[in-house]
């Protein structure tokens, strides 16, 4: 458990906070960038999770895209 809470402390004072700006589009690369969200409530926001992957890919069958439930539960 040390290491996780290491992990943790790390984020916490190294991670900066973006505001992502109303109608604009984020896109990053799981493999290059340590992410997270805090929670929301705007019932209004869409947000889709896409897989973009080849024939290669470790997972096959994963998901073209997944739309994430209104609260923000589950993306």
């Amino acid at each position: 458990m040390a290491l996780a809470k290491q992990a943790v402390d790390f984020v916490h004072t190294h991670g900066t906070s973006v505001l992502i700006p109303e109608d604009a589009l984020l896109i990053w690369d799981n493999h290059r960038m340590f992410h997270a969200r805090t929670g929301f409530s705007d019932t209004r926001r869409r947000l889709t999770h896409y897989w973009i992957a080849d024939h290669t890919s470790p997972y096959p069958g994963a998901p073209a895209h997944r739309p994430c439930e209104a609260d923000g539960a589950r993306c």
